[in-house]
């Protein structure tokens, strides 16, 4: 489901279908009286896509040490479009800087939608999709076995990010809650290095 190599940068409401990195299923209590998810639902997708790669890309510290906390110092987001339930979203990550002990995560979530299978094999390369998809097994649409995709958008045009903007994960000593003295551990720099994209 993630992308192993460097994602190209991304651009703030634009950009090409690259490799999407995650989707998650929105919840009808996602969606507010507007009929579309709530701008702090947002923030939660940004949670859960940050942590989401944290736990399944690093590995986890020996346990006669505590692992840091990564507590969110700040974040912003830009609002493009909306995206409604019962529509999937894609998100897409990337890490714009890592200092001695902090990570700007970059953001962007898209509208997707489920296909069933059969529908994938008549997308073209010049879509925007390019030929990628991502399985979808635990659908609460009904259905095991359907696809996600970029929403179809009319004309060809590229995808345009929902939303999109960054965060800021600091990490600090479990006790002191002051950031690490000697920095992030190796493995974990290793780990956001690899989603390094372009200022």
């Amino acid at each position: 489901m993630w992308a192993d190599d460097r994602l190209p940068p991304m651009q703030p409401q634009r950009r090409k279908a690259s490799k999407p990195l995650a989707r998650l299923h929105q919840r009808w209590a996602d969606n507010d009286q507007y009929s579309h998810a709530n701008n702090v639902v947002y923030s939660l997708y940004f949670d859960s896509i940050t942590n989401f790669y944290l736990i399944n890309h690093v590995p986890r510290p020996t346990p006669t040490s505590p692992p840091p906390l990564g507590l969110i110092v700040s974040s912003s987001t830009a609002y493009a479009s909306s995206v409604a339930y019962p529509s999937p979203v894609i998100a897409a990550l990337g890490v714009s800087s890592l200092g001695k002990s902090s990570v700007t995560w970059r953001i962007a979530l898209f509208e997707g939608e489920y296909v069933e299978p059969a529908s994938l094999s008549s997308a073209t390369e010049t879509s925007s999709l390019a030929g990628w998809t991502l399985q979808d097994v635990t659908s609460g649409n009904g259905g095991v076995g359907r696809q996600v995709r970029l929403k179809s958008s009319s004309g060809g045009e590229p995808a345009r990010a929902a939303a999109y903007g960054d965060m800021v994960h600091v990490f600090v000593d479990p006790d002191s809650r002051r950031p690490l003295p000697d920095g992030m551990d190796p493995a974990l720099r290793a780990a956001l290095q690899k989603l390094q994209v372009e200022q």
